[in-house]
């Protein structure tokens, strides 16, 4: 919104973010911290007034930016606590994904990968320097002391960032590899099939906020695309996620992939990420059916008031006609898979506020479920209301 010049639209998220899902220590409402994303709030923060955002927005909400500022310098101040020869020293430890609180063993990825550090360096120096500047306007010699010392605390974190990154590089034959988490003696490719829950099976995310937090030199951000690329790790130029070898394309992960590529001039690598995922991912057009596989119903656990299943599959309409659809379908841009739709109809009443996103399925047999908004899609499938 900020790069569109939505600077209202923004203020706006950020004041209801900060005030509905934040705490005073700086926690967050959500099942587990993303360490990274802290990091990178407080230069969104700073983003934000840079482009002409009311600074009085940061100011009023400022406990709780402090307490976000605070966690991150909390384990800064503990990573400095080990040896200065380890090869994590000064390094943040924390999960890179919020999701390793469903994994069997959580606290066994509270590690020090880069992308923690990266994003906590750049988020000190952005938001450093705002705060610095709104305390020279408003006469206030606390808060530039306070920016000022988010400054140096970037300066000295970006230095032991370097210095931890050539400690941590990984030889295997001829290829020098730049690892997600600092000071592990093995690289991806190997410690991952051997053991799928690994916590370097979360590089994917820490690879790509490594990028985007802009601070890797260009050989460092060669390094892993190069690497990537070279274990199947990247597709068509699209960074994959959740392990070795998946397949699976992380498209909502390349935004900070490729601010990498365009940082450091690697052009080609960038066009080819576009057009992968203009292509593959993104691209708009039509699906056709080719094979209908079931029609599974709902159990009655979703407890929508009012709302009574009376059977199953009753006449098309009804609102006892909803379920999990399953279809082969066949997309006019190429390519086949099984789509999964949760199929609700008429009587199944919309969420307030509704608005559809111009998401289809019409079946010739009369069926119209054209109502989709991507908000609204669950672990259970993509909703579709009817229309």
């Amino acid at each position: 919104m900020l790069e569109w010049g939505l600077i209202g639209t923004a203020g706006r998220y950020i004041d209801n973010y900060l005030g509905r899902f934040v705490r005073d220590d700086g926690s967050l409402l959500y099942r587990g911290p993303e360490t990274g994303q802290y990091g990178r709030m407080l230069s969104v923060l700073a983003q934000y007034v840079n482009y002409g955002g009311d600074p009085a927005l940061l100011l009023r909400h400022r406990t709780r930016i402090d307490g976000i500022t605070r966690l991150l310098l909390g384990m800064r101040d503990k990573a400095k606590q080990l040896p200065r020869h380890n090869s994590a020293y000064g390094m943040l430890a924390g999960w890179s994904e919020a999701d390793a609180s469903l994994d069997p063993d959580p606290p066994r990825y509270m590690q020090p990968y880069f992308s923690n550090s990266a994003e906590a360096a750049q988020g000190f120096r952005d938001l450093g320097r705002v705060w610095s500047r709104i305390g020279k306007q408003q006469h206030s010699a606390e808060l530039v002391t306070w920016g000022d010392r988010l400054v140096r605390e970037s300066t000295e974190l970006q230095s032991d960032l370097q210095t931890s990154i050539s400690r941590s590089l990984l030889r295997d034959g001829s290829e020098t590899i730049l690892p997600s988490i600092a000071g592990v003696k093995e690289p991806f490719h190997v410690v991952v099939p051997r053991d799928p829950t690994d916590p370097q099976f979360r590089s994917y995310r820490a690879y790509m906020e490594m990028m985007y937090s802009g601070l890797l030199t260009q050989g460092e951000t060669e390094q892993i695309v190069n690497y990537r690329r070279t274990h199947h790790d990247i597709i068509l130029g699209i960074p994959t996620a959740y392990g070795y070898k998946t397949g699976a394309v992380a498209g909502f992960l390349a935004y900070g992939h490729a601010y990498g590529l365009i940082q450091h001039d690697m052009n080609r690598e960038a066009l080819l990420l576009l057009y992968s995922i203009m292509a593959h991912q993104y691209t708009r057009g039509t699906w056709t059916a080719t094979q209908f596989i079931d029609f599974r119903q709902l159990a009655g656990w979703w407890d929508i008031a009012n709302f009574k299943e009376e059977g199953w599959q009753g006449s098309p309409g009804s609102a006892s006609f909803s379920g999990f659809l399953r279809l082969r379908v066949s997309l006019s841009a190429g390519g086949r898979g099984v789509l999964r739709l949760w199929c609700l109809m008429p009587g199944v009443p919309k969420p307030k506020g509704h608005a559809g996103d111009g998401l289809s399925f019409v079946s010739r047999g009369g069926l119209r479920f054209t109502d989709f908004r991507a908000q609204e899609r669950t672990l259970e499938g993509v909703m579709f209301y009817s229309r």
